[in-house]
């Protein structure tokens, strides 16, 4: 009988080994893509506890960094690289802040059960993932392929800067990765009304109705800084 590990490679295996993918070495299930000499596309799976009878669960897990990032480890399980890979949901809840369909978001499947005995369930399973997977997180993917593109990745997801590594001293400073762009005070500004708007909604949430939220996403998409 197949396993999820099995399915999962294969399955995501030949849907992004024509994109630049690679199943790295070892045995955890990283499928990794690099962008230029500096950003990594990664995708991977964690097991999750389920509550169903007869069942096993397990989520997708995404994420970008850059080879200045200390914090990449690929000799661990996904589950520990929590601090930079996010599942399907997270990524499009955070990176469609001021207009994502409810809808939508509600239908992403979070937690994947499947029966581990069946080979159906399993395959059915790997490919709704693989579908969440094309239509919400390689169009994200697609279009960070540079350094500003990542800045702007990482304050959207939530993610700190990463730290660059000081090749004469032989360590991490504690630099963050706007050094590495020659767009520093757009990026910050843009960064900064991203805050205010983050800030913004989330504060208004709570007491809102529907009208009232739609009246103030409407009014801080036409912040700007002067």
């Amino acid at each position: 009988m197949p396993t999820l590990s099995k399915v999962f490679l294969d399955v995501f295996g030949e849907a992004l080994a024509p994109i630049g993918f690679k199943k790295l070495k070892g045995k955890h299930p990283y499928f990794v893509r690099l962008i230029g000499d500096e950003i990594i596309h990664v995708i991977a799976y964690r097991s999750e506890i389920t509550g169903i009878s007869n069942s096993k669960a397990y989520s997708i897990l995404c994420g970008i960094a850059t080879v200045y990032n200390y914090q990449i480890d690929f000799k661990i399980n996904p589950l520990y690289n929590n601090s930079w890979l996010k599942n399907i949901s997270s990524h499009y809840i955070r990176l469609n802040l001021l207009d994502y369909d409810k809808g939508f978001y509600d239908s992403i499947v979070r937690i994947s059960n499947y029966n581990p005995d069946d080979n159906e369930s399993i395959v059915n399973a790997v490919k709704i993932s693989l579908s969440d997977t094309k239509d919400i997180i390689l169009p994200i993917f697609d279009k960070v392929v540079d350094i500003d593109s990542c800045i702007e990745y990482f304050y959207k997801i939530g993610q700190s800067m990463c730290l660059v590594y000081n090749e004469e001293k032989n360590r991490f400073n504690p630099e963050p990765l706007y050094l590495k762009t020659n767009n520093y005070n757009d990026l910050m500004k843009n960064e900064f009304e991203w805050s205010h708007i983050k800030f913004e909604l989330k504060k208004g949430l709570p007491g809102y109705t529907g009208d009232d939220f739609i009246k103030k996403v409407k009014k801080l998409k036409k912040i700007k800084l002067k």
